[in-house]
């Protein structure tokens, strides 16, 4: 019964991450212009509002383990009245998918796991919104016949933009 239970708190964040692409995905599609835009800008944009909707399910868990660390830090000594009062069970649950055997070990690895998926969801937000997707824009709304055209001028228009903006901030 414990075991099935960490595993089952793992896999409603899986489960929250796939509802968020799906929902991104039905919106994209109720949204789009057939014929109009090109594929590969769709599934950018749909990678980058995945990205940037899954702070809604990142939020409470990190909210939720400085809370954890807080408590026990608090009640470290008491340990009857730290079980009681910091909820420990979803950070245990690391345990279904390697051995921890201390609720410290669970809460480095925890840390760990939150650090790692922040650093992706802000890099792939950043990445798409500043580079990627001013880039594409640029190649899709270029008047140019040539795909190399179209990518050189909107590539030489990204870094305009870009060394205007050191320019102004320097």
């Amino acid at each position: 019964r414990g075991c099935s239970r960490r595993r089952r708190m793992w896999w409603s964040l899986l489960l929250e991450f796939l509802c968020i692409a799906i929902f991104v995905a039905v919106i994209l599609w109720w949204l789009r212009s057939p014929g109009f835009v090109s594929v590969h800008v769709i599934l950018n944009v749909w990678l980058s509002w995945t990205m940037a909707l899954s702070f809604v399910a990142l939020v409470p868990l990190d909210l939720n383990l400085v809370y954890v660390q807080r408590c026990l830090d608090v009640f470290g000594g008491n340990s009857t009245l730290a079980g009681e009062r910091c909820p420990m069970e979803y950070w245990r649950s690391w345990s279904a998918v390697e051995s921890i055997t201390s609720d410290e070990m669970a809460l480095d690895r925890s840390k760990e796991a939150l650090r790692v998926a922040w650093l992706v969801v802000y890099t792939v937000c950043i990445a798409n919104g500043w580079f990627i997707l001013t880039a594409q824009q640029g190649y899709e709304e270029n008047r140019n016949f040539s795909t190399y055209r179209r990518f050189i001028e909107a590539v030489s228009n990204n870094a305009c933009f870009w060394v205007t903006v050191a320019t102004l901030f320097s």
